[in-house]
């Protein structure tokens, strides 16, 4: 989806060469995406306006990827898991919810770790972005 085009922002930017295979955060890079994303947030909740709210949003997420690009991970294809085990959260057409309206998970629910545990192997050995140079 947008990792490939945040990608291409990161290589510009970056002080070093990008991995091409994910790594695991640095406490460093945490705090960092810790500290944006909140601020973000500040932003969002501060918003009078669509077009702010709306621009908040889209920061928040250009972070978050941009910070993943940088430690060599691609989250399109997790996306795409994450997205797929929610989907199944409501794919029986009977929704439970908590008393603050999250959707509740039905029985025999599959987690998505696994396979975003698959993924991220196959990224390290083929690569995150293996058709992608900038």
């Amino acid at each position: 989806m947008y990792a490939k085009q945040v990608r291409k922002f990161a290589i510009k930017v970056a002080e070093r060469p990008l991995p091409n295979q994910p790594n695991l955060l640095t406490k460093e890079d945490v705090s960092f995406i810790t500290r944006m994303v909140n601020d973000e947030l500040a932003e969002l909740k501060a918003a009078k306006t669509l077009t702010d709210q709306s621009d908040a949003l889209v920061d928040t997420i250009y972070y978050i990827l941009h910070i993943a690009c940088k430690n060599g991970i691609n989250l399109d294809p997790l996306f795409e898991i994450v997205h797929a085990a929610n989907m199944d959260k409501v794919a029986k057409g009977v929704n439970r919810r908590r008393s603050d309206g999250k959707v509740l998970k039905p029985e025999n629910w599959q987690p998505p770790e696994p396979k975003l545990a698959h993924i991220l192997e196959k990224q390290k050995i083929h690569g995150s972005f293996p058709y992608h140079s900038g």
